[in-house]
Formats: C-alpha cells, structure tokens, sequence
C-alpha cells in the first residue's frame, strides 16, 4: 500500500511532477490491485491549503475527490509510539527529514 505524505499537497498546486507520480501509484495500484492511503495528518494538511488556496471551493472538491479514492489511515498510539522511536533513531544517526507522522 503506497502512502501520500503531506508533501503530495503539490499535486493541489497543480505541479506536474505531482501529478504525474500520482497518475504512475494509480496504474501501479490497479495493476497490482493495491490501495493507496493517506494518513489523518496528510488529510489534514491537503484540506487546509485547500481553504487558503484562492479557490476554496475548486480545491476542496479536488481534494475530496482525491480522498475519495484513498483509504485514510487513523493516527492511533502504537502509529505515535513507532513515530517517535523513529524520529529519535535517525535524529541520533544525524538522518532527520522532518516530523515523522503515520
């Protein structure tokens, strides 16, 4: 099952590059009849910069048509516990890319 971090708000921005990993997960899903997810916190993330874009309308309905289509995973306790001891091995190992949310 692939994942969309909050970094997929690119897609909403309309950036090619987006757009065209995105077309390439959806072939990969129905060729290999996976799902594609997101986590609560992407949902989040993409519906906010939907009510700041200057078309909140046009933008939530893409988000909420892109949503549609994925399964949404919840953030649960054993999701933060994995998050964190995550986070503290590769902040020890000098490897952080950001906040770690599942």
């Amino acid at each position: 099952m692939a994942c969309l971090d909050t970094t997929f708000i690119d897609w909403l921005r309309g950036n090619e590059r987006a757009k065209k990993k995105y077309e390439e997960l959806r072939s990969d899903v129905v060729e290999n009849q996976q799902q594609l997810s997101a986590s609560i916190i992407a949902v989040y993330e993409l519906e906010k910069a939907a009510e700041l874009s200057r078309d909140p309308a046009k933008d939530l309905n893409l988000v909420r048509d892109l949503l549609s289509e994925l399964v949404i995973l919840e953030l649960d306790e054993p999701a933060v516990d994995l998050a964190s001891e995550l986070y503290w091995d590769l902040s020890k190992k000098g490897k952080l890319m950001g906040n770690l949310i599942f």
